[in-house]
């Protein structure tokens, strides 16, 4: 179990990471419909396809406490910032740079399946707000463009994602 790996403090910031991102990326475009809210529990019952080991065991205790979604008093999600950097940091302590990275991809993958379940049939299912949180995000986990595009990209770990 890597839980025991890590304080309850550092283990509450990489779960902030999660809530950050299911928060930004439903409220990206002013509202979260009902097809973002079943997409984030839809997220729990994908947990099993999620590669990422840390990611999975974060995942499952979320799903155990679903309440207190972080609050951010304007859109720029600028308090989510020091989550994120402090993520990046303690993943660089306590993982190896290969699966530290490939957590940070499957959150940005999460926030992807969570802006895919809006749209229409006719419309681009994921916003330009929801496309720009999403970036936003990367940047706060110290990704570098070639690091986000790198296979497997985020797109990439979304499409693995499957009900077991």
């Amino acid at each position: 179990m890597l839980r025991n790996n890590f304080t309850d403090n550092e283990w509450q910031i990489l779960k902030n990471t999660i809530k950050w991102i299911f928060r930004a990326v439903a409220e990206a475009d002013g509202n979260i419909d009902l097809n973002e809210h079943q997409a984030i529990e839809f997220t729990f019952n994908l947990v099993k396809s999620f590669k990422s080991e840390l990611a999975r065991e974060l995942i499952l205790d979320l799903k155990n406490d679903r309440s207190n979604l972080p609050e951010s008093q304007d859109n720029s999600f600028s308090e989510a910032k020091d989550d994120f950097k402090h993520a990046s940091e303690i993943l660089q302590v306590k993982l190896d740079a290969a699966d530290a990275l490939y957590f940070k991809k499957t959150i940005l993958a999460i926030g992807l399946f969570i802006a895919n379940s809006s749209g229409t049939l006719l419309s681009y299912r994921i916003s330009n707000e929801e496309q720009q949180v999403i970036k936003l995000f990367a940047l706060y986990f110290k990704l570098t463009n070639a690091e986000y595009y790198e296979s497997p990209s985020p797109l990439d770990i979304m499409g693995d994602f499957r009900v077991q």
